[in-house]
């Protein structure tokens, strides 16, 4: 079946914008692009269309690649040849990002990743590509030792560390590596938050990776915020950002003009849609794979053991089994149960199986599930 993406309008400086909303495990690279492109005004695609598929995705920053570095392209130069180069390696390659891109950290900055072709469409579109995984020079519970252990080494280079480390080696710098990776399991830490509010210009728009997810992310007014595109907000209109000013996901969300969101959750209970005991059920067991996944993230070790392992399969069939609550039904009828208030049973509409608050859960359990894959980028989007 062919993957489409729904489109939800929302309000952005004054204008109304579609985005694109994400389910599942889908190509968040190049959703978080479109999304910048889109709310750069650079990009139209009418709401009307409801929904756009994964071809038409493609195809749409295929033209963006080449509309956008046409001129630098042409000539004879260097420069020229290797714009072209770039150029042609993204358009082959971004039919296989509909799998997922692989990105390798570096630990040294903010905005260092192991380079990869697929990496380059970020640079060719001049988007900020940024992650907040860094470890604090000065940080009191290990006195900078992470910091001084991890270097200029990638995450792939300090899992093969911790695992000789684990192997029975007497190394300190392995021991300080593997309890930085322990202590940061969400992939983000307030050194690192410190250093995206110094690296992000006001209004500028830029890629957010982390825990195998690309989200596009904007600075306005002095803080950061991650778009929204998890489906199960579809229909939340008030719902469009989610403020980035922790590390564990306890935040705020915001509508399109930057104020505290009232979701139609929210409402008396008089004006929402219940389905009785079986909603609460359902809500109790979501809750509880999301303290579950709290719980492990805490604790979680990067190269577990046999028995970690035992544990680690077993979160993935729950994380599974939420999702599959989440996502129940949704392709007979195209839309997803709305998305309750922080802590409270979610509403549950006529002939659904999914609460909301399964699907909240998820992405929760998403965000905290460590551990990258393989990537490089630069350069800045502001937004007037």
């Amino acid at each position: 079946m062919e993957q489409r993406f729904p489109l939800k309008t929302v309000m952005f400086l004054g204008r109304t914008v579609p985005v694109l909303g994400q389910n599942e495990f889908g190509p968040c690279a190049l959703l978080s692009v479109v999304n910048a492109l889109l709310l750069q005004n650079a990009l139209e695609l009418s709401p009307d269309l409801g929904s756009v598929s994964l071809a038409d995705v493609v195809a749409l920053v295929g033209d963006q690649i080449l509309e956008r570095n046409s001129k630098a392209a042409g000539g004879d130069g260097e420069a020229a040849l290797n714009t072209r180069r770039a150029v042609e390696e993204a358009i082959a390659l971004l039919p296989t990002l509909a799998g997922g891109l692989d990105v390798n950290v570096r630990f040294a900055g903010d905005s260092l990743f192991e380079f990869t072709g697929c990496l380059g469409i970020f640079d060719l579109f001049d988007l900020a590509l940024v992650h907040g995984w860094r470890a604090d020079p000065s940080d009191p519970a290990d006195g900078g030792a992470a910091h001084a252990a991890l270097g200029a080494k990638s995450y792939n280079e300090v899992i093969a560390r911790v695992v000789e480390g684990r192997a029975g080696n007497d190394d300190a710098e392995a021991a300080a590596m593997d309890d930085f990776l322990s202590r940061s399991a969400t992939q983000l830490t307030y050194f690192g938050l410190v250093e995206l509010h110094g690296r992000l210009k006001e209004r500028q728009l830029a890629a957010l990776y982390r825990n195998f997810h690309f989200s596009t992310i904007f600075k306005y007014e002095g803080h950061i915020y991650v778009l929204v595109t998890d489906v199960g907000y579809q229909h939340e209109a008030s719902i469009v950002w989610e403020k980035l000013d922790g590390v564990d996901g306890d935040t705020e969300f915001v509508d399109g003009e930057f104020r505290v969101a009232r979701p139609k959750s929210t409402l008396a209970p008089s004006t929402r849609q219940t389905d009785g005991a079986d909603a609460d059920a359902d809500y109790l067991v979501a809750l509880q794979l999301q303290q579950e996944s709290d719980e492990s993230a805490a604790r979680a070790l990067v190269a577990p053991d046999a028995t970690s392992e035992e544990k680690r399969s077993q979160e993935d069939a729950d994380y599974r089994a939420a999702l599959a609550l989440q996502f129940d039904d949704a392709e007979d009828d195209g839309a997803l149960a709305e998305r309750p208030a922080r802590g409270e049973p979610a509403p549950r509409a006529a002939g659904r199986r999914a609460p909301a608050a399964a699907a909240r859960a998820c992405a929760r359990a998403r965000r905290r599930r460590a551990g990258p894959r393989s990537g490089k980028s630069s350069s800045s989007c502001a937004v007037s």
